[in-house]
């Protein structure tokens, strides 16, 4: 009912309401579209045999928030995929695998799979939903149990050797394991004692000399799953071979040491080493006669110079006639070189200087 505000004069009476009629226009403005519900979740099995690649898995529409209808006129797109596991239809929402699912993975949370499905409304100003599916993979005993090593060594004399094994599975597809040990293959007689549900103790009944031996085992899962017999190489080794495959031998450690050594050597040759300066004027030999500090001119070669140098002496000679001792003391000298160095000079060349260095009567 609609009132006038303000009062009407008392004149005015007027107790029949009047009815006016009225038309309001709401402008619609589109809300954004919604996943419903926010996580779905699919329950698939990583068996291979049951799953089809090309098959629909399921399909994840978003609803019209306006008319709580499938949502129209908008696209679907994938968001957070880290696995590629996924594809979506873009216009029906139809969800197919993209690979076959493994509870193996590691991009599984406690067995679940996420993946992000957007929806994109094409309007001028876009709206986005974001909803979440869940892909639960059942395990499937898939995987059987394998030796973590193929190949254990045993000293001589000793006649026990652990062997593991794992599985990729989970429970209750994997441990505890059962081992056994095949007898066709295996020569030696041997005896398997649990130690725990994925680890076993293989004791020979026998004594084993130095060498190498197989044993088939086959190991089961909880749920009674094998692979083929699997083979363990056991080998037998001396207390001298042991020592030789646990650390360097006597010649290892020999070149080691001498290499130190040569190492620590260098520096100590650098500095002992004489190359040249005053040390290495003690490596020379001294002249074989006293040293008197006097120039002498004992041999000559070429006409030139021999001219010049008999030029020379027959002009020392005339200024020094009047010096006698002088050259008798440079006669001894040459004397006493020429004796020790054993040089052969023409006698024409001694008469020559002798004659010179006596003096004039």
């Amino acid at each position: 009912m609609v009132r006038n505000k303000a009062t009407y004069h008392k004149s005015m009476v007027n107790n029949k309401p009047i009815i006016y009629p009225i038309n309001i226009k709401v402008v619609n403005v589109p809300e954004a579209p919604h996943f419903h519900p926010a996580v779905k979740g699919i329950s698939i099995s990583e068996d291979r045999k049951t799953i089809d690649l090309k098959k629909v898995i399921t399909t994840y529409t978003a609803t019209d928030s306006d008319t709580l209808l499938t949502a129209t006129s908008c696209r679907y797109v994938k968001g957070d995929d880290v696995d590629n596991w996924v594809s979506i239809n873009e216009q029906t929402a139809e969800i197919r695998l993209n690979r076959y699912p493994d509870r193996e993975s590691k991009f599984l949370i406690n067995g679940t799979y996420y993946a992000k499905i957007l929806c994109i409304t094409n309007d001028f100003s876009p709206k986005t939903a974001t909803g979440t599916l869940a892909i639960q993979v059942h395990d499937f005993n898939d995987h059987c149990p394998i030796l973590t090593s193929s190949v254990q060594t045993l000293s001589y004399g000793d006649s026990v050797v652990y062997v593991t094994a794992k599985d990729e599975d989970k429970y209750p597809n994997a441990d505890p394991f059962e081992f056994r040990v095949v007898t066709k293959g295996t020569k030696e007689n041997w005896r398997v004692e649990r130690l725990n549900g994925t680890t076993i103790i293989l004791r020979s009944q026998e004594i084993l000399w130095p060498g190498h031996y197989t044993v088939g085992l086959e190991v089961q899962d909880q749920q009674g799953k094998s692979c083929e017999v699997q083979k363990l190489q056991v080998a037998v080794l001396t207390e001298r071979q042991t020592s030789k495959g646990t650390g360097l031998g006597g010649g290892g450690v020999l070149a080691l040491l001498l290499g130190i050594l040569l190492l620590l050597l260098i520096p100590v040759l650098l500095l002992l080493c004489e190359c040249g300066g005053a040390a290495a004027l003690g490596s020379f030999q001294t002249f074989p006669f006293e040293q008197n500090q006097e120039l002498i001119s004992y041999h000559t070669e070429g006409q030139g110079e021999d001219k010049e140098e008999a030029d020379a002496m027959s002009v020392d000679t005339e200024e020094t006639v009047g010096s006698p001792p002088v050259y008798e003391e440079l006669v001894k000298v040459v004397t006493r070189a020429v004796a020790k160095l054993n040089i052969d000079w023409p006698a024409e060349k001694q008469d020559l200087l002798l004659g010179r260095a006596l003096p004039r009567s």
